[in-house]
């Protein structure tokens, strides 16, 4: 029997595909977040059906790197009737068929069927070893915040390849594997990626660069996109050729003749090209041109949280490619490896761990085997007694782990984009449930004398019209929550109702809460209505998130409240200094997942309660965890 393989991020979508294609194929179903290229090059499938999201972002990479895997394997992709069009225009040959959601089963069917009769199923074919890698160095050298950055870039350029791309970062923070990404994720990936260095760029090796000269004429070559690293240091002659070419979108040849541009440019700078052009050594013009779209990629000393986990992953990956035997970090290891400064950024540090590990003689990579090198042991020490001023990007972008403070700073019209945000949220999370209520009652009149596809109908179907009931009823109760009734209030005595309230849903999980609450809190100014709503989603989102048997952790304490935060607050007044956070730490399911804010319309009608009537609220998400941290300010006359 033919294997199929079904990737969602909706267990009812992946268990209605399941039930279609049963008695024709072998269904194996895997969720987006899990290893899912591993278990590719692990099993053979014959076709691979995979839903993509309203978000548009985690699916589109998976897509890529599935066909960068098997160019030849077939794939089914779901989409919400609205993403269509920006799925057509994002120029995958690798997606087979595009299904609506929600979908018709005869058609479905019909299509797979289709899809079985054809000898060839995928144009898709370009260096798939190489993109592989790249694929991998990008996923380890960046953080969560740059890869969302990168697909945003990519999605939102789709139909304008032509708009240049400004990576901004230090030496070593991975510019150049971020441009291979973006060439590897557009529309010319199968023509050639082509790297300048800017300081050593004449105009006429810029010019010939990509133009050939046949027969007398020039023609342009097929050049996919157009790399030129340290774009400050470029010569003002070739600085006038790039912005013709920005421009117009085409250059005058040296034999007169106009031709047309159809390459993608990236630049990086290690350098504030700002100063550059208050010191008039790049062009105004040419830096607007350039200040589009931009991706700020941050040294590895504003990472040093992630650096053990870094440090670990390029050790296995050196391990894997150089056939050396894979060793774990000892702990006090990766702390040095934590508090160094790493003035060469991640490039410096699986420069280090490389050599660590050829000349390792232990089980485990222990602190005697860190080798940093005299050159670069040196530069560290003159850097550390060098103040670090603080590095700003030179393009104005929105990193992702500050998008909801910034967004909340800047967007004038808050009640229509929170409209439209909800909307968005709630498309998504209803969309699903009734792809698996239409599957079943299409398959009912066929399947019905089958008692174990009936019980399946009716709990799928239960579970599902309960899930699309509960978040109208969430909604419902959020309109009707207009000014606070801020009055001083006992935390503990909420949660507790809260936690009574939610047992059942918990203990029918086995979920075991770990409780670290400070004793004898003072109380908060809240509106009690508007923190029970709060504490019932935030409650509701994890029991539906965690797997079995999971643990919580529900900790609180008193802090002061920084002049940043006071800014913050939407309260009319802020009583005191002092304020209680409180946090929710839970793991994600089996495979890593975590759910953030936008990915519950529960969570993100708390946010918004939270954020505009009571306090602030904010996620922080990692590979094996979500902490949802709430902070309330103390009443009047209260301290810590």
């Amino acid at each position: 029997m033919k294997r199929m393989l079904v990737i969602d991020d909706s267990l009812s979508v992946r268990e209605s595909i399941r039930i279609i294609f049963q008695d024709t194929f072998q269904v194996e179903t895997a969720d987006p977040w899990q290893d899912v290229l591993s278990r590719l090059s692990a099993e053979t499938f014959d076709l691979v059906t995979i839903g993509i999201s309203g978000r548009v972002g985690q699916e589109i990479d998976l897509v890529r790197d599935i066909a960068a895997f098997n160019p030849a394997l077939p794939l089914i992709a779901l989409v919400d009737h609205a993403q269509r069009d920006a799925i057509e225009g994002l120029s995958l040959p690798s997606i087979t068929e595009l299904v609506v959601k929600p979908f018709n089963v005869f058609e479905l069917r019909e299509k797979v069927k289709q899809l079985q009769r054809k000898t060839s199923l995928s144009p898709y074919v370009r260096s798939p070893l190489k993109m592989r890698h790249i694929f991998q160095q990008q996923k380890i050298y960046f953080p969560p915040s740059v890869r969302y950055t990168l697909s945003e870039v990519t999605i939102k350029t789709k139909n304008a390849s032509l708009i240049p791309v400004l990576l901004q970062g230090e030496r070593g923070t991975g510019r150049e594997i971020a441009a291979k990404w973006l060439h590897f994720r557009g529309p010319h990936l199968e023509r050639p990626f082509l790297k300048l260095n800017a300081a050593t760029l004449m105009e006429e090796t810029f010019m010939h660069s990509f133009l050939l000269k046949e027969q007398g004429l020039f023609r342009p070559k097929n050049v996919g996109t157009l790399y030129i690293e340290e774009i400050g240091n470029l010569r003002g002659e070739v600085q006038e050729r790039l912005l013709e070419m920005l421009s117009e979108g085409s250059i005058v040849t040296p034999d007169g003749r106009e031709v047309a541009i159809t390459f993608r440019v990236v630049v990086s700078s290690s350098q504030d090209l700002r100063e550059l052009v208050y010191a008039e050594q790049l062009k105004e013009e040419l830096f607007y041109k350039l200040n589009v779209m931009g991706v700020y990629l941050p040294p590895l000393r504003e990472r040093r949280e992630e650096v053990p986990a870094l440090a670990q992953q390029m050790l296995e990956a050196s391990a894997q490619r150089f056939t050396f035997k894979a060793k774990e970090i000892a702990p006090d290891t990766l702390e040095t490896l934590k508090n160094y400064l790493w003035p060469g950024n991640v490039r410096e540090l699986e420069s280090v761990l490389l050599r660590s590990l050829i000349f390792s003689s232990h089980e485990k990579l222990t602190h005697e085997d860190l080798r940093f090198g005299v050159e670069e042991l040196a530069t560290a020490h003159e850097e550390e007694e060098k103040k670090i001023p603080e590095r700003k990007p030179v393009v104005e972008v929105v990193r992702p782990e500050a998008k909801h403070t910034i967004a909340r700073e800047v967007r004038p019209e808050r009640g229509e984009t929170v409209f439209g945000e909800l909307v968005k949220e709630l498309a998504h999370e209803i969309k699903n449930p009734l792809v698996a209520i239409k599957t079943f009652s299409q398959l009912l009149a066929e399947r019905f004398d089958d008692q174990e596809f009936r019980e399946k109908f009716y709990q799928i179907t239960g579970e599902n019209v309960d899930r699309i009931d509960r978040l109208v009823e969430k909604i419902l109760s959020s309109a009707r929550f207009s000014h606070p009734a801020l009055t001083p209030v006992n935390l503990e005595s909420i949660l507790a109702k809260s936690l009574a309230r939610s047992r059942d849903a918990f203990k029918k999980k086995r979920v075991v809460f770990k409780k670290e609450l400070k004793e004898n809190l003072p109380p908060i100014l809240t509106d009690e209505e508007q923190l029970h709503y709060v504490f019932d989603n935030i409650l509701s989102t994890i029991c539906y998130a965690v797997p079995e048997g999971s643990e919580i952790s529900l900790s609180s304490t008193t802090i002061n409240v920084t002049p940043e935060e006071k800014e913050r607050l939407t309260l009319e007044q802020l009583p005191n200094g002092h304020a209680v956070e409180l946090n929710f730490s839970y793991p994600g399911d089996t495979a890593g997942k975590t759910v953030e804010s936008h990915y519950s319309i529960e969570l993100f009608l708390a946010r918004e309660i939270v954020d505009k009537n009571l306090g602030m609220m904010e996620t922080a998400s990692s590979p094996d965890k979500t902490t949802i941290t709430i902070k309330l300010p103390i009443a009047a006359g209260d301290k810590k």
